[in-house]
């Protein structure tokens, strides 16, 4: 993470930016992959279970079906380590910013006070 921190803090401003709409788009489509793995394991994984449960006999296609399961999940894993990593590097931008903000003595906008209905 270290390593990041100097890689990242040596960019320039709009730069940092560019980086975090990249980690954004990167982790959206590691959760759209992950989403269809899921997808994908569940299916075999219930066509598995529904072979043990009805006590057939196993077919080549319930062979490739659990090396397949086993292959999903291991890169559900991955995945999973390469959004974290995303999500990482997406925040340590953010405070980036928020620090460079404050050292500059630029104020950072609030959100304006909600509007009410009906009569004042």
């Amino acid at each position: 993470m270290k390593l990041l921190y100097q890689k990242l803090n040596k960019l320039r401003t709009q730069d940092l930016i560019i980086q975090k709409m990249r980690y954004r788009r990167s982790t959206r489509l590691v959760g759209s992959l992950k989403t269809m793995a899921y997808a994908a394991s569940a299916l075999m994984a219930g066509h598995l279970f529904q072979t043990f449960a009805d006590g057939l006999e196993l077919t080549s296609f319930d062979a490739i079906a659990m090396v397949l399961v086993m292959w999903l999940l291991a890169i559900i894993l991955m995945l999973e380590v390469e959004m974290a990593r995303d999500l990482a590097g997406h925040e340590l931008i953010q405070d980036l910013l928020v620090l460079r903000s404050q050292r500059l003595n630029l104020t950072v906008s609030k959100r304006s006070a909600p509007m009410k209905r009906g009569k004042q």
